[in-house]
């Protein structure tokens, strides 16, 4: 969504983005340290496909926006979840 915007906004022909992630660790290992272990994902990757007579330049351009885009920074930090009872 944020490539779209973007692109729209600078007039860049962008028809489509798409975005593939991929979690590479096994959960076995996780598993069995559970119950004592923080644990969970630890690697994500990440494919961006960009649809449009874009320049190279363009397209640099727009992969250094997907950088620092609102869930890329959500990755890049700590997060923690806090559960309360209804």
């Amino acid at each position: 969504m944020t490539l779209r915007v973007y692109a729209h906004r600078k007039g860049w022909p962008l028809e489509e983005a798409t975005v593939s992630v991929r979690q590479t660790r096994r959960h076995e290992p996780d598993c069995e340290k559970c119950e004592t272990d923080a644990v969970g994902v630890e690697h994500i990757e990440r494919q961006i496909q960009l649809v449009g007579s874009l320049s190279e330049d363009q397209r640099a351009h727009l992969m250094s926006v997907a950088d620092r885009c609102p869930v890329q920074q959500t990755f890049d930090r700590e997060i923690r979840v806090e559960t309360t009872r209804a």
